[in-house]
């Protein structure tokens, strides 16, 4: 969109295939003969495993203002003028009247549009004339646009048919009842996904090139009512939510003037508009606490764009005060956007160069801005036609993002030797010694954390795909976290767990609580599942990317999912060992059932891998995204990766307790 890519990702690329994607771009793309890369150019040859992994940061273009750099700098307590004085350099925060602003419907475009009978409903044609639309006569008016006769027909909804009641001249305003409902004839595309929108305020049909549009007509801060929860989670800091708001207001006074029978459309292509369906208090609130704001530059409304994340730095935008630059706020959000992968097989850009076979892609250009020389300006897909000639296919960055469904053009591929990226660092076998309270990780420095009442637990807080060793300790709630400051979360005999609860990339800690059968997950809302006795399990089961809570009841063997099935697997005596063993995304529910040495998992056949003794420690240690199946022996310290060759790791015959990694 042009104001920016909102914060829920998942509603902004729709299309993904390469037929679609090839079609989309065709006009666009230049076919040449191959030649050999520039000094400056970053060369890819195509990987022997079949696929490209496409590392990259932010989602949207990175103009502007980011929204989760917002949500962060109002973590560090930044006002929402401070933060769009950062995002908008060189404007200036004034002050506007209200005035009306006129709301392009897309899901009517070049369509009739029709209204939920209400009573007062009211139509003046273009003549002046008002006709009442009665709320007795039928539940849904129509208003058509005739090309014949270059009139509008008022029609009414009978026996489940639309039918003329009068032709009158255009354009055509609806009005009348405090609220009216316009009602789409097909689910709108994008945003909520609405099939009808309320608000307060008109409605206006006309006739533009032969084709009928329509237009909602309302007050602008009532306009943004609509807007700003569907731009910003409304359980977001109230700075940033306001920061949305004079971010969006100016913008919206950007986009309003004479020479056009509209001002915004009501999706990504400017800023989502919701109507009264995505009115929320805490962004009311927000609203009313900016009322009138705008950012301006020479005295007339800024272009305030704005994207869901710019991965850390800015893309420089078509104004003055839309500047490149390092952005110091988004690493305190909780961004799931700073960092992603995505694998594209070469037999996709394939069909998408139309080339009978790749080579390798060159990236030929960036911005100059940010990790590996910034974002992608223009690459070249190399291969060969049907015939054998060399040959290769151009593209533009936001070209070749959109069809891929990329998030951002802030890409690379892999980790070339021009680019080089870190790629995150796969769980190590790790001990602590309860004995001395002493962390071993294999391969690194041991160093002294927890209490003689610590439970070891390992976690990767900050979402940089590399664990951070953490203690917690049962007679006081405290927390320690390697390289953070200790804090309390949780009280005396809590069970501490720990996982991704947001779907954030970062691990949350949280507590069982026994005695009550309560959760309480840090900086989420507390939740009641379980009873004493209970073993808590902080896992994703589901495969949405967010860790569930899950009870296993050892007295009965049975597992309880939340918001789930409950799955009765294993006996009394096995220790539940969940996983995700086969890779796809899910942990599945496992025991492993030390009475005949054997693992257990749901929709698998057994495995018997185990001694007496063996204490069971599975995760992904390799980095392959498939747990394996480990078993540590306190006898001798040793490790057996199931598949893998066994080690040695810790103290033989102590209090080294061997801690699995985190999903």
């Amino acid at each position: 969109m042009s104001a920016g890519q909102s914060v829920r990702p998942a509603r902004r690329h729709r299309r993904s295939t390469a037929a679609v994607a090839v079609s989309a771009l065709a006009a666009g793309l230049l076919l040449a003969a191959a030649h050999p890369a520039a000094a400056a150019d970053q060369v890819y040859p195509v990987p022997a495993s079949g696929s490209y992994t496409i590392t990259g940061k932010g989602f949207g273009h990175g103009n502007g203002m980011s929204q989760y750099g917002a949500k962060g700098a109002a973590t560090r307590g930044q006002t929402a003028r401070q933060i769009t004085d950062f995002y908008y350099p060189g404007t200036a925060l004034t002050t506007q009247a209200d005035p009306t602003i006129r709301v392009r419907l897309a899901a009517v475009e070049s369509r009739p549009v029709a209204v939920a009978a209400k009573s007062g409903l009211v139509a003046t044609d273009g003549a002046g004339k008002r006709w009442a639309l009665s709320a007795a006569e039928t539940t849904s008016w129509r208003i058509a646009w005739q090309p014949a006769t270059k009139t509008f027909a008022l029609q009414k909804l009978t026996g489940g048919a639309y039918t003329t009641v009068r032709s009158v001249p255009g354009p055509v305003t609806v009005g009348g009842p405090a609220t009216i409902t316009v009602q789409f004839l097909r689910a709108k595309g994008d945003c909520k996904g609405l099939s009808a929108v309320s608000y307060t305020g008109n409605l206006r049909t006309l006739s533009d090139g032969g084709l009928q549009r329509s237009a909602a007509y309302l007050k602008r801060d009532y306009y943004l009512r609509g807007v700003v929860p569907s731009e910003s989670p409304a359980s977001w800091p109230a700075a940033a939510l306001q920061a949305q708001s004079i971010a969006a207001r100016s913008y919206a006074g950007f986009q309003s003037g004479p020479g056009s029978w509209y001002d915004v459309w009501d999706t990504t292509s400017d800023q989502c508009w919701d109507g009264a369906a995505a009115h929320a208090a805490s962004t009311d609130a927000a609203i009313a606490a900016t009322a009138g704001q705008i950012r301006t530059y020479g005295g007339t409304p800024a272009f305030t764009q704005f994207s869901s994340s710019n991965g850390g730095y800015s893309a420089a935008g078509s104004k003055p005060y839309l500047v490149a630059r390092a952005d110091p706020y988004e690493q305190y959000s909780n961004n799931p956007n700073a960092s992603w992968t995505k694998s594209v097989p070469v037999a996709t850009l394939r069909s998408l160069a139309g080339l009978a076979t790749v080579t390798r892609v060159r990236v030929t250009s960036r911005d100059g801005h940010g990790s590996w020389g910034g974002r992608i300006k223009a690459l070249v897909v190399d291969g060969t036609t049907s015939t054998g000639a060399a040959a290769s296919k151009s593209f533009g960055g936001n070209a070749f993002r959109s069809a891929l469904g990329l998030r951002s053009t802030y890409f690379t591929f892999g980790t070339p030797a021009a680019a080089a990226v870190v790629a995150p660092q796969a769980p190590v076998p790790t001990v602590w010694r309860k004995s001395d309270r002493t962390w071993n990780p294999r391969g690194g420095t041991a160093f002294a954390q927890g209490t003689a009442y610590s439970t070891p637990l390992v976690a990767d807080g900050n979402g940089d795909g590399k664990v951070e060793l953490t203690t917690f300790d049962r007679a006081t709630g405290r927390w320690t976290v390697q390289g953070a400051t200790p804090f309390g979360w949780g009280k005396k005999n809590d069970i501490p767990v720990v996982g991704d609860r947001n779907g954030d990339k970062r691990t949350e800690v949280g507590i069982f609580r026994p005695s009550t059968g309560s959760w309480s997950i840090r900086g989420q809302s507390g939740v009641r599942w379980g009873k004493q006795g209970d073993l808590p399990i902080l896992r994703d089961f589901t495969g949405d990317g967010r860790a569930d809570l899950m009870l296993y009841r050892r007295s009965n063997s049975t597992w309880y999912l939340k918001g789930g099935g409950t799955v009765v697997f294993g006996r009394p005596g096995d220790i539940p060992v969940p996983a995700d063993y086969d890779g796809d995304g899910r942990a599945e529910i496992a025991v492993y059932r030390p009475a005949d040495l054997t693992w257990y998992i749901r929709g698998a056949a057994p495995v018997v891998w185990g001694q007496t003794g063996d204490v069971p420690v599975p995760g992904d240690y390799n980095g392959d995204g498939r747990a394996e199946l480990m078993r540590y022996r306190p006898s001798t310290a040793d490790w057996f990766p199931k598949g893998l060759p066994s080690f040695t790791w810790g103290k033989p015959g102590t209090d080294d307790i061997p801690v699995s990694p985190p999903e």
